[in-house]
């Protein structure tokens, strides 16, 4: 059989570098190319320089966005049903085998498309274990809205042949929200791209980066430095906060005496490689928690919650250390710093099980196995 053609198509990002499913995608493209040919495409509001341009409604994700989805679900035009039209005639005029749909805020866009191409979509669910209503039981009217949602937007995703989502506790609530086949193609580091000398100017032992103007990541964050003002402040280490888009207001401006605060760092391997612990305070979260696989990758010992250690497989004591509040995680970090031969037996189990799970071998093997059905797969 011919060498199979994919079209990987994903979002324009104007910028990329803030974007934790920019460096994901990457990866899922690089190891789709070890065994087929592979086209790459971009979809993005007018004027955006996108390969296609829709309509910038298409991206709204508020109550109107949601609307408009239902729109074209129940065949009324609109925005999406234009969109996906577009789409479906820029893949018919390619001879693809396979399209990969990353396009993550808009996995909708493929009703057309699906019924002349075996389609996979990548999506994120947030489970509700990890999010903040988790233990709020949801309306009668509030249930009956979400399941008119869900079936509109399986109409608009059509006959796709299967979903990818990125860990396996996202797959009773893809599977509930899709009906479709789930599989897990996880997100992965390559770890030569942590090979790097250390900043000189960075003399923060711990190192914690995330997004920290979403309340989620910000919380986290705020109980441990809240932990870490009350450590002797002789003992009391530095802490270097990395954000690629701000600080929520809480954050702003508070515990200066602990922590180096850096906005949109370019290259974030030489913070990794200053620092003597990664931190990971996040309890709140959905996907997997990629600064733990990077800190991994940097060969750095990591101190987390349960729901981020969860997220990636990690077990305590292994290839990371959890604390269950800011003062347990806090608590682990001096551990580390005390003993310098736990945090070696941490940095091998964390490489360990980066190479297993999180590899682009890891995610090669996913891939295939997800694909197998389609065509004969070439080793």
């Amino acid at each position: 059989m011919s060498s199979p053609r994919i079209l990987l198509l994903r979002h324009f990002e104007v910028d990329p570098k803030a974007n934790g499913f920019t460096a994901r995608y990457d990866v899922v493209l690089s190891a789709a190319r070890t065994f087929a040919m592979v086209e790459e495409a971009t979809v993005g509001p007018f004027g955006s320089g996108a390969t296609i341009e829709v309509e910038d409604l298409v991206f709204t994700t508020a109550r109107s966005g949601r609307l408009r989805r239902l729109q074209a679900a129940c065949r009324l035009g609109g925005p999406f049903a234009r969109a996906a039209k577009v789409l479906d005639q820029y893949v018919g005029a390619k001879n693809i085998t396979v399209l990969l749909g990353c396009t993550y805020r808009t996995p909708e866009l493929y009703g057309k498309i699906s019924r002349r191409v075996s389609t996979f979509v990548f999506v994120e669910e947030r489970t509700r274990a990890f999010g903040y209503g988790a233990s709020i039981s949801p309306t009668l009217r509030s249930r009956m809205l979400a399941t008119v949602e869900r079936s509109g937007l399986r109409r608009l995703l059509g006959p796709v042949r299967g979903v990818a989502v990125i860990q396996p506790n996202e797959v009773p609530a893809a599977q509930k929200r899709w009906r479709r086949p789930v599989f897990v193609v996880p997100h992965a580091i390559v770890e030569r791209s942590f090979d790097a000398a250390p900043e000189e100017s960075l003399t923060a032992q711990i190192l914690t980066v995330g997004n920290y103007q979403e309340r989620r990541n910000a919380d986290g964050l705020r109980q441990f430095l809240d932990a870490l003002s009350s450590v002797n402040s002789l003992a009391k280490p530095l802490v270097a906060v990395i954000s690629a888009t701000g600080f929520a207001s809480e954050l702003s401006g508070s515990f200066h005496d602990s922590i180096v605060a850096r906005v949109n760092v370019e290259d974030l391997a030489p913070s990794y490689a200053s620092a003597q612990i990664v931190v990971v305070p996040s309890s709140v979260i959905s996907g997997s928690k990629t600064t733990i696989l990077q800190g991994w990758a940097a060969k750095r010992p990591v101190v987390t919650t349960p729901e981020s250690a969860e997220s990636v497989g990690a077990i305590d004591g292994r290839d990371v250390l959890i604390g269950n509040s800011g003062i347990e995680l806090v608590e682990r970090c001096m551990e580390v710093l005390a003993d310098p031969a736990l945090g070696s037996r941490l940095v091998a189990g964390g490489v360990e099980s980066l190479g297993l799970r999180h590899s682009e071998t890891a995610v090669r093997g996913a891939l295939l196995s997800m694909l197998n059905d389609v065509w004969e797969t070439r080793e």
